[in-house]
């Protein structure tokens, strides 16, 4: 995984601790269970983790019941292109909505991002590197 700057560091410290807090297990009680060294959750939770693995962080993800992609979406390790836009996301994550929310939700985006002036389809190749 790359090396995770301040930011990235503490938003995944709060995303895990929020996570494990809510499933109500203990640190070591997540450690057995991912199969990591208690130190590996410590150590995440500070923040104090530059260079965690992706074996770790989904190990850990799985047990605290959180998805891996919203780890990396969170720190933003994945770049922009590997994302889906908008309206193939809520057609994946949220399979039993209504067609008529989903195209409600699309319409809702599609004003916030021309009033930002972005595309709601994401960058064009290019822009973002």
């Amino acid at each position: 995984m790359a090396h995770l700057n301040e930011v990235q560091k503490k938003r995944l410290s709060e995303l895990l601790k929020s996570a494990r807090l809510r499933s109500k297990m203990s640190m070591r009680e997540v450690a057995r269970r991912a199969r990591v060294d208690p130190a590996t959750i410590v150590r995440l939770e500070q923040g104090n983790n530059p260079n965690p693995t992706i074996e770790n962080l989904s190990a850990i993800a799985e047990v605290i019941g959180i998805p891996t992609a919203d780890i990396f979406a969170l720190t933003k390790v994945l770049r922009k292109d590997e994302l889906p836009s908008f309206t193939p996301y809520l057609r994946a994550k949220y399979q039993d909505l209504a067609e008529a929310d989903i195209a409600e939700m699309e319409a809702y985006f599609q004003q916030i991002a021309k009033r930002h002036r972005i595309s709601p389809d994401g960058p064009h190749p290019g822009e973002d590197e």
